[in-house]
């Protein structure tokens, strides 16, 4: 076994070894309520409804529940099509930066741990693991640098979390991990240029990988000895990575601390964008904008506002990463609503016209803040000869500016109105709020049945 697969393992048992706290256990709910809420928004789009068709053709017996539905199908394939709902709309949690979901393990152990008859207390621990074992190695790995997509990440977390929700020891974990390590490393190409469905269906598909790993970890499949130090393993392609951090425990507090939440349905770097936006809004109420200028950091100018697609999206997908696409929408209508990104408001012509006198450039100092800050500074001129600025430090679901339970039940509310009654989801509410740590992962994912 290479240093590093011992190494994560390691820190991996020493994850199952924590007890959920009362304070762990009702972070674990609010991530619930947050990834049901966008789950459940997006049930009816395209890339989701292709990933059911496929789950329940392929797999039409199983015990486990599609989120929202009373669709049962089998593990893997409930990972797939629930990894695929969870990400369509781009709203859960995020490692930016790089690091992408650790939402998208949610697919992955609920298939499990509905299939397997775990409880709520096992499947927080497991969550606990996936999430502070996928912080880690990103910190210490930055695949992203390497040209691989953050999705290896999940692929990994829920490979070693699913091992740790079937009861497998040490030995079992490192099969698991070392599988999806030799043979799930996917491409950045997933996130670049002009994006498709695979965006979301990649997250899926990692889900999916993850599950399928920790069930042949479990029949006894073996894997190779040294998937990241061998011959032609991960590292050989890396070179640069800091596995020794790996080892280094997680900072006091529950495990989900270091992953953001978001306000917006759109990729994390618009966030600070469109608040900036909605601030400007009432001040230029009724007249003709003649420039919108936006200083940010490096990393949000290369990730959404970089590339001719950014400037004129043609899916869906570029769209919520686009921020000229987001912060000129949003000055027109004077809200955020994740209809902007809808395919038939992508030919807009007032939103196209607009996105004409955006600039958007780097500012050095708000570089060196990232990521303990992801700051925005906007200023708008407007033809009467006015200017507007605002100024943005942290997006709102940031760590150090986190949603309360207040903002992320009206995230809940705003998404999935008009499609449920609000007596549907004070229901789901309800359901939330009584759930113990003792009740099985099938009675959390039914909560989400509301139609």
């Amino acid at each position: 076994m290479d240093n590093t697969l011992k190494s994560i393992v390691e820190f991996c048992r020493s994850q199952t070894r924590q007890r959920t706290t009362v304070a762990g256990f009702e972070e674990f709910k609010r991530r619930w309520i947050d990834v049901a809420g966008v789950a459940l928004a997006a049930l009816d789009q395209n890339a989701y409804l292709i990933a059911q068709n496929m789950a329940l053709r392929t797999a039409p017996s199983g015990v486990c529940q599609l989120i929202g539905t009373h669709h049962t199908t089998q593990s893997e394939m409930a990972a797939f099509a629930n990894g695929v709902l969870i990400r369509c709309l781009d709203g859960a949690d995020t490692y930016p930066g790089g690091g992408g979901h650790p939402s998208d393990c949610w697919a992955a152990l609920l298939a499990l741990g509905q299939d397997n008859g775990n409880n709520l207390d096992e499947l927080c621990c497991a969550l606990s693991t996936a999430y502070a074992f996928y912080w880690q190695f990103f910190k210490a790995a930055s695949l992203r640098d390497h040209g691989l997509d953050n999705t290896c990440y999940v692929s990994f977390s829920s490979a070693l979390a699913g091992a740790q929700l079937l009861g497998l020891d040490e030995e079992g974990m490192v099969q698991a991990l070392s599988m999806v390590v030799s043979s799930s490393l996917s491409l950045g190409v997933a996130r670049s240029g002009t994006l498709s469905m695979w965006k979301s269906a990649a997250s899926g598909h990692a889900a999916r990988q993850g599950v399928f790993a920790a069930r042949l970890a479990s029949l006894g499949m073996t894997a190779p000895a040294r998937p990241f130090e061998g011959e032609r393993g991960l590292w050989s392609l890396t070179q640069d990575c800091q596995p020794h951090l790996l080892t280094r425990p997680d900072s006091a507090g529950h495990a989900f601390e270091h992953a953001h939440m978001k306000y917006f349905l759109c990729e994390y770097h618009c966030q600070t964008p469109i608040m900036a936006a909605l601030e400007l809004t009432p001040k230029i109420k009724g007249k003709t904008i003649e420039s919108v200028s936006i200083s940010t950091y490096q990393f949000a100018l290369q990730e959404v506002a970089s590339g001719p697609e950014k400037w004129q999206p043609l899916t869906r997908e570029t769209a919520d990463h686009s921020m000229p696409w987001s912060v000129a929408a949003v000055l027109l209508d004077g809200a955020f609503s994740a209809s902007i990104y809808e395919p038939n408001r992508l030919q807009d012509s007032r939103v196209l016209a607009l996105i004409n006198r955006i600039v958007v450039r780097e500012d050095a100092l708000l570089t060196q803040s990232f990521p303990e800050s992801t700051p925005c500074v906007m200023e708008i001129k407007t033809q009467c000869g006015e200017t507007h600025r605002a100024q943005i430090k942290r997006a709102l679901g940031h760590p150090l500016n986190p949603m309360s339970t207040a903002q992320v039940v009206e995230k809940f509310r705003q998404l999935n109105t008009p499609r449920l009654s609000q007596d549907q989801m004070d229901t789901f509410f309800s359901r939330v709020h009584a759930l113990g740590l003792e009740d099985p992962v099938t009675q959390l994912v039914a909560s989400s049945i509301l139609t």
